[in-house]
């Protein structure tokens, strides 16, 4: 679940404490964009703000931490709040 599109590689060595003997494979994993992804449009009058939520649904059967720095923003003037969110196993929340 690679949060951005890429080419990634990396190596996973299994190693018997015993004896020392080792096994590794490498791997080469192509991520490509996700066509689900959705661009949202912010506009408003000249110093007035305006607002968006969004809904973040956590599907694992995990505990997840959604953070700021997990966005990506191209505009200084927009903020993300709070910092970080915990979510449970199967839960959804408003951002």
């Amino acid at each position: 679940m690679a949060l951005r599109a890429g080419t990634y590689k990396f190596t996973s060595t299994f190693k018997a404490k015993d004896s020392g003997e080792y096994i590794f494979y490498n791997f080469t994993i192509t991520v490509e964009d996700n066509s689900e992804v959705e661009t949202i449009d912010l506009s408003s009058p000249i110093r007035e703000s305006v607002s968006h939520s969004i809904i973040i649904e956590n599907p694992t059967d995990q505990e997840i931490e959604v953070s700021r720095s997990q966005f990506t923003i191209q505009n200084e003037y927009i903020e993300i709040h709070p910092e970080t969110q915990v979510f449970k196993a199967h839960e959804s929340r408003e951002f």
